[in-house]
């Protein structure tokens, strides 16, 4: 996901998106999902999410469920500021969804 190039806006970006300064019910709206756990990784004005997830985990289906949870809805319209994508896009137009590597 591309952030705005924006350093102080990357650093809230990033402080918003540590598990420390999440809300409490994020961590379940993703187990929901079939994203059983997941890190963040900053490169330049990129986001890259490593995720651990089910067997027959799909992105586009995974990511479409998590975008009608109302927390998640709401974590959403907030963090389209940091984002460097029109505020009403899609999540799938947000991201590259790529499963480079699984792990067993």
């Amino acid at each position: 996901m591309e952030l705005k190039n924006d350093p102080h806006l990357i650093e809230e970006s990033e402080f918003w998106h540590k598990e420390a300064n999440r809300q409490p019910e994020f961590p379940q709206g993703i187990r929901e999902a079939g994203i059983l756990d997941f890190d963040i990784n900053t490169l330049e004005n990129r986001f890259f999410y490593d995720c651990k997830t089910l067997p027959n985990f799909d992105g586009d289906t995974s990511f479409t469920a998590l975008s009608i949870l109302n927390i998640l809805a709401e974590w959403r319209r907030f963090i389209v500021k940091f984002q460097l994508a029109n505020p009403g896009a899609a999540s799938s137009e947000k991201r590259n969804f790529n499963k480079a590597k699984i792990y067993s």
